[in-house]
This record gives structure tokens, C-alpha cells and sequence, in this order.
């Protein structure tokens, strides 16, 4: 039997798609793909400034795959903070605004065609 110590310095390695906590050696948080999208109503210039504080929020937490549509890669607290958000612009009686997340792996999920390609964030950065 190892001792606590050991115990203590064992390495351990992150689940597939989760992201380390900083400061917290050992701990991860499970990452997934989330799908947003919205349809805000822009018949008024208050309908206008909503679509465009949504997308600012929807592009400060993922990448633009359509005109209203985003990829998000997220764990639980981010989702949440980003439902809030967005749920603190909408108008609910006027816009819609949905989240779908896509079961893992997501690359047998997903089919895409034409010339946009997402970017692979879990993959290598060339500059």
C-alpha cells in the first residue's frame, strides 16, 4: 500500500477534452461542444442593439459558424455563465435562443460542407 504522499504526487492524466484547473493539480474540468443559436427580432433599433450584444457575447465565448449560429467548446461554469448572459439580453417574448450540445465525441456528430471549416481547437497552433 502507497503512502499518502504517494498518493498525493501521483500523476494524473485529464479525460479525453477536459481542461486542467489552474492552481489545482490533479483536478479537471470535462469540456463539451455547444451549439448556439438565436434569432433576435430587429424591427426596432432596441431589437438591433439586442442581436448585436448577443453576438458579441456569442463570439466572446466561441466561433461564429453561421450568421446566428456558434461553436462553443465549454465546461459546466462556462455554459453557465454564457446561458446567463445571453438570457439577460433576449427579449423571450420577441427572440428565440437555443443550445444544443453535442454528444462526445463530437466528430461523429457533425458533417460539415462548403468552404468554412471550423477551427480545431484541441489540435496543433501553427504561426
Amino acid at each position: 500500500m502507497s503512502s499518502p504522499r504517494n498518493a498525493r504526487s501521483a500523476r494524473v492524466s485529464p479525460p479525453q477534452g477536459a481542461k486542467k484547473l489552474l492552481g489545482r493539480p490533479g483536478e479537471f474540468l470535462e469540456s463539451f461542444l455547444v451549439i448556439v443559436s438565436y434569432d433576435v427580432s430587429t424591427e426596432t433599433a432596441a431589437g438591433r442593439k439586442r442581436l448585436r450584444r448577443v453576438a458579441r457575447i456569442c463570439e466572446s465565448m466561441g466561433q461564429r459558424v453561421q450568421k446566428s449560429v456558434f461553436e462553443c467548446r465549454v465546461d459546466r461554469a462556462r455554459f453557465e455563465e454564457l446561458e446567463r448572459r445571453l438570457l439577460g439580453v433576449i427579449d423571450q417574448d420577441e427572440d428565440c435562443l437555443r443550445f444544443y450540445r453535442l454528444t462526445e465525441p463530437a466528430q461523429l456528430h457533425m458533417r460539415e460542407y462548403g468552404k468554412f471549416k471550423a477551427v480545431d481547437f484541441e489540435g496543433a497552433l501553427v504561426i
